[in-house]
């Protein structure tokens, strides 16, 4: 499906001033100055983020970038309780089928290509551990930083924890031992 988004000029003919006026979904402004018409053909799935792109060129750095940092903010809080969470039940139950699922979910994270997650993994761990694992899961999407450099003891805790739990690479000769 194809939706028109068009800004439009046009000329007061009641009073013979010249006004423009853009429309922009709800947006409306009047200029003094001659108008463009602008068309662009984009993914339905891009409307909105285009929409708010265009409001913030009207009206200046809106809520909308404060709304996204405070995001950030708010996800990576939850990732680091989440985090903290699995490493206490990493530490503290060492040898059950949970801490193997944690390690294994968190040797994903660490390194994809040479550990993987089943996600059906994430049913069989309590509720407050899936939540922990999937409030990390969607810090990580964010590619700001890797998960060792959360950990206090870096990519040998990380390494520790994958060994202890049995977890293994898929080519030990080129998995590489993250430092710090």
């Amino acid at each position: 499906m194809t939706e028109n988004i068009s800004m439009t000029a046009n000329e007061n003919q009641d009073t013979g001033n010249a006004t423009n006026e853009e429309h922009w979904g709800c947006m409306s402004l009047n200029h003094h100055e001659p108008m463009v018409i602008v068309q662009i053909t984009l993914p339905e799935s891009m409307r909105n983020e285009l929409l708010l792109a265009a409001q913030e060129i009207f009206y200046g750095r809106l809520e909308r970038t404060q709304h996204l940092e405070k995001d950030r903010e708010n996800i990576r809080d939850a990732a680091m309780r989440g985090l903290t969470m699995l490493a206490e039940t990493l530490e503290r139950h060492k040898g059950t089928g949970q801490t193997a699922r944690i390690a294994q979910f968190l040797g994903a994270i660490y390194n994809g290509h040479e550990y993987s997650f089943d996600l059906i993994d994430l049913r069989a761990l309590d509720t407050e551990l899936a939540n922990a694992c999937l409030a990390y899961l969607n810090y990580d999407r964010l590619g700001i930083d890797e998960v060792h450099s959360h950990l206090k003891g870096g990519g040998d805790q990380l390494n520790r924890w994958l060994a202890e739990s049995g977890v293994r690479p898929k080519s030990p000769r080129k998995s590489k031992k993250r430092k710090g």
